[in-house]
């Protein structure tokens, strides 16, 4: 296959899969796809789930089923480090949501480890990603662009995993301005950081804080 790049030096390309496996909550059927140069050059291999995430009369739904989520929180608090430290430990604590008859887990407060990740590809735990601009960053324009950043850089690390059922900008904040509150960050993040978010990932919900937003919608 001849692949020519664009102007600004990307270029794409298009496979056709007949009769897809789709990946499924707890059947995580996974593809591998390997890329490599004619003559010299290193291949390329990355793994991936084809599925769908929409919102059917107001409830979410993974390939066109509705689904009832069973989530635990994660806080993926360890001794040495603020996520979890070795791959073994990533994938236990996966496979232990899937012994407790979960589908689902919050990433509360960080991103999760690639390990974490991979093992919810494989074992199929959803997973709901944040990252500490969700909670511990203040209003202002350096931390407007942090939030900003670490959204788009979770987005881009993550987007081609199909574990990854939705993204998380912020938590219990609120979309209005208010002078007095030094963490508020909602009217920056819907007019900012969510079209940046949609424009690197349209096929995924977006959560912009909790269902405490009673004037404005919680998931886009």
């Amino acid at each position: 296959v001849r692949i020519s790049p664009s102007g600004d030096g990307k270029a794409q390309i298009a496979l056709r899969i007949p009769e897809p496996r789709l990946w499924k909550i707890w059947d995580s059927f996974l593809y591998e796809v390997s890329l490599s140069l004619k003559g010299k050059g290193t291949t390329w291999k990355q793994r991936f789930g084809m599925r769908e995430v929409s919102i059917l009369d107001g409830r979410i739904a993974v390939n066109g089923a509705p689904i009832l989520q069973r989530s635990f929180l994660y806080n993926q608090i360890w001794p040495v480090a603020l996520g979890v430290p070795y791959k073994d430990l990533a994938r236990r604590d996966i496979e232990l949501v899937r012994q407790a008859n979960a589908n689902m887990l919050r990433c509360f407060s960080k991103s999760p480890v690639p390990a974490t990740v991979k093992a919810a590809d494989e074992v199929g735990i959803l997973l709901q990603p944040e990252s500490l601009a969700s909670w511990y960053l203040l209003r202002g324009e350096k931390e407007h662009r942090r939030l900003k950043n670490v959204t788009e850089r979770n987005v881009l690390l993550y987007h081609n995993h199909p574990s990854i059922l939705w993204w998380n900008i912020l938590n219990e904040n609120s979309p209005q301005e208010n002078p007095e509150n030094p963490s508020l960050l909602g009217p920056y993040a819907l007019q900012e950081v969510l079209p940046s978010l949609h424009k690197l990932d349209s096929g995924r919900p977006a959560i912009c804080n909790d269902p405490i937003w009673h004037d404005v919608p919680n998931i886009w």
